[in-house]
């Protein structure tokens, strides 16, 4: 996942773009519910590709998103929950 496309998942679970470290698994689990609660019947916008360029630095691209594309991480996130739970896992971060 881009760091574009991670920032609008974290904002639909309500959190931080910044690195927030480890939640309980039921905790994180009630994030995701809370979040496919407010995108039932919406989906999230297309994005468009964009390219940013000065002369003398680093191009910088975004490959876009296409429409429902958070609803449909937010639904691999719920799976990823119930995976966890059935492996006996109590907690999940990243950073």
């Amino acid at each position: 996942m881009s760091n574009g496309n991670a920032v609008a998942l974290l904002l639909a679970l309500g959190l931080s773009p910044e690195p927030d470290g480890i939640f309980s698994l039921e905790a994180f689990s009630g994030l995701v519910t809370a979040a496919l609660r407010r995108h039932l019947g919406q989906r999230s916008p297309d994005v468009a590709p964009a390219e940013h360029a000065e002369p003398g630095k680093m191009t910088m691209i975004h490959l876009g998103r296409t429409e429902g594309y958070v609803e449909r991480r937010l639904g691999n996130l719920a799976c990823l929950v119930q995976r966890s739970r059935a492996v006996g896992a109590t907690h999940i971060g990243w950073g």
